[in-house]
């Protein structure tokens, strides 16, 4: 039976850039910790939408782009539903609009969270989150199979 501090480790995830955007820094330290027990350890960190979308641009100049991002739904300046909206509508050019988008959230409400899907959310993930589920969704937004 594994315990929560075993590492779970995923080769076919290890080698995977993952950018975790959270206005709050304990939570992006928990999801940091959580990635590096999947055995990802390239992590790029946004502390809002405008931060994420900033960054993004700059990662796409030198060729270096996320492979997938942590977002969390509700942040200060730019909320997970805009930054998702302008990441698919194309509103910055360098960055690809297909990176696979993966929302964190503790919202119960049904109708927003049906927006945030509409909108182009790869998937939603409710916190608190494990390793294991937080392996299985990156695996499937990235279409690797998760040891």
């Amino acid at each position: 039976m594994a315990t929560g501090t075993e590492s779970i480790r995923s080769a076919p995830l290890a080698g995977l850039r993952v950018m975790i955007v959270d206005d709050q820094r304990a939570m992006r330290a928990i999801l940091r910790e959580l990635l590096h027990k999947i055995g990802i350890h390239e992590v790029l960190e946004a502390a809002n939408g405008e931060e994420a979308l900033h960054l993004l641009a700059q990662l796409a100049i030198k060729k270096q782009k996320p492979d997938v991002m942590l977002c969390d739904l509700h942040m200060e300046k730019m909320d997970g539903m805009e930054l998702v909206n302008r990441i698919r509508r194309g509103k910055v050019e360098a960055i690809d609009r297909h990176i696979p988008i993966l929302l964190l959230t503790g919202e119960s409400d049904i109708m927003m969270l049906e927006v945030v899907q509409q909108v182009g959310a790869t998937d939603i993930l409710r916190k608190p989150i494990s390793a294991g589920a937080l392996a299985k969704s990156l695996g499937s937004a990235v279409g690797v199979a998760a040891e």
